[in-house]
């Protein structure tokens, strides 16, 4: 089965939020499944965990991400009681590797949980 859009499931990434700390992000509708991240602030916590612009946020604590507006709801219930946010990334602009200070699970996540599913 396909989610329909040209992106691949690249990985998983965790935000935590230390005390005093934001997300840091801006994103947008996308035609298919989940939003897309525009910008990035430099010190939040959505660019210092690992996500990066032009990556696609499919779903947030298991939950898939509708619209921007949800998402954002999301990323803000955990901000203010301080619980950490599951992102479900498919990179449409990048394939290498990077290198993070956040939780990342590469590849393996996908075999176990979502097997059989291809974005494309």
């Amino acid at each position: 089965s396909s989610f329909g859009i040209h992106s691949k499931i690249t990985h998983e990434i965790i935000i935590d939020y230390p005390l005093n700390s934001n997300t840091g992000i801006t994103l947008k509708n996308c035609d298919g499944p989940g939003v897309k991240i525009t910008k990035l602030d430099y010190n939040g916590r959505a660019r210092i965990c690992g996500l990066g612009v032009g990556d696609i946020i499919l779903s947030t604590n298991n939950v898939p991400c509708i619209n921007h507006r949800q998402t954002i709801e999301i990323f803000d219930e955990c901000m203010f009681s301080n619980k950490n946010v599951r992102c479900l990334i498919g990179t449409k602009s990048r394939t290498k590797k990077r290198t993070i200070s956040g939780t990342i699970r590469e590849n393996e996540y996908i075999v176990n949980e979502y097997s059989g599913i291809e974005l494309r």
